[in-house]
């Protein structure tokens, strides 16, 4: 018979026990709560919620406080920031059209010289196919990008997501047979899925120390990561490649600064990747549309 401190733990020694398919059966009697397991199965029941106590000491700890300034990265701020780009360029030249020079010369494509064509990766981000196109990629880049903005400010949190949808539509680029076609910015949008996965499994273990155990809370964000890949990434008709590419570019790019947490951007460094960011953008569109004259 064991008998768990409060009905929370009890709770949490009944999923480690199931976890383990160790028998089990929970009696409630006065206030207290009881796990009755059968005689054979005692030493392993011991063991296993032994196991989980120690690899969960602590937990849960203490709320963080945010690295970054709040009055520079608002919640709701500074994710509306970079989709206003994407809703100004689809304003400014509509949904991607083939047919347009300047908008295939926009275009990701793999059969084009890289980095003789060095702005296509670029350009590509801010290109959708039509309206519903740019509007999920609005709605999931508003949500994602102020996560990575609150954590690291908004000129590197941009900075970061620009750089893992740049660095995905390369990698898919050269995964891709010549011929393959890609616009949109969902490769940013699952490189900052990747970001922000990446960033809490590494403030996990930072906290609770332990990654080899199922136990691990370093394993939950990297497995919902993961799992929101799969559901949102993989509906018919979508760049499956790409979004792994981007989530995978977001898990790697972030580490650098996740790794030891300390990392704080100066005002001016802030300001400076926030214009760098559209700057870079800028130059990108008028190679394209130069390119295509």
């Amino acid at each position: 018979m064991v008998h768990p401190p409060s009905e929370r733990k009890a709770l949490e020694w009944m999923a480690a026990l199931g976890a383990e398919e160790i028998p089990y059966s929970l009696r409630g009697q006065g206030g207290t709560w009881e796990l009755l397991i059968p005689p054979g199965h005692r030493d392993r029941a011991w063991h296993c919620i032994r196991v989980y106590e120690d690899v969960n000491k602590g937990w849960p700890p203490r709320t963080d406080v945010f690295l970054s300034d709040p009055a520079r990265a608002h919640p709701v701020g500074s994710g509306l920031w970079g989709c206003g780009l994407l809703v100004l360029v689809f304003l400014s030249f509509g949904p991607y059209d083939s047919a347009v020079p300047w908008l295939r010369a926009a275009a990701a494509d793999a059969a084009a010289p890289w980095p003789g064509q060095w702005w296509r990766p670029i350009t590509a981000l801010t290109l959708h196919a039509d309206f519903p196109h740019l509007a999920g990629n609005v709605l999931f880049l508003a949500v994602l990008g102020a996560t990575v903005c609150v954590r690291y400010g908004l000129g590197l949190g941009w900075a970061l997501i620009l750089a893992s949808g740049v660095l995905g539509n390369l990698l898919t680029l050269s995964l891709m047979d010549p011929g393959h076609v890609a616009v949109g910015a969902s490769t940013g949008c699952f490189g900052a899925l990747g970001i922000i996965a990446m960033d809490q499994a590494l403030r996990n273990y930072r906290r609770c120390g332990h990654w080899r155990s199922l136990w691990s809370r370093v394993w939950i964000p990297l497995c919902a990561g993961l799992a929101m890949l799969g559901f949102l990434g993989s509906h018919p008709g979508s760049d499956l490649v790409a979004h792994a590419c981007g989530f995978l570019v977001g898990l790697v790019l972030i580490v650098p600064w996740a790794w030891t947490g300390r990392f704080r951007p100066g005002q001016s460094m802030d300001a400076f990747l926030k214009v760098g960011s559209v700057l870079l953008i800028m130059a990108a569109w008028r190679a394209a549309i130069r390119f295509a004259a």
